[in-house]
């Protein structure tokens, strides 16, 4: 009978090792999780400044274009 109590406990000691190897590897689980959100959220950000910074660029050369083109107007007006 004590054998059986024994091998009983046993089986009990191993469950319950079970069950807190299964409560970490879920804590580490959502703790991935939380960090993949956060890259994620960063990486889309970045995405956005990127998207951001070229319509920037974008503008600036515009600008530069028109800003060229008014100085040859002055200096042609300058001229005549």
């Amino acid at each position: 009978m004590s054998d059986v109590v024994s091998e009983m406990q046993q089986a009990l000691h191993h469950a319950e090792s079970i069950q807190r190897q299964t409560s970490n590897t879920t804590e580490i689980s959502q703790d991935v999780q939380r960090k993949v959100e956060i890259i994620t959220e960063h990486a889309n950000d970045t995405s956005k400044s990127a998207a951001q910074t070229r319509e920037i660029s974008m503008n600036l050369e515009q600008l530069s274009e028109h800003l060229e083109s008014l100085i040859n107007q002055f200096s042609l007006s300058r001229k005549n």
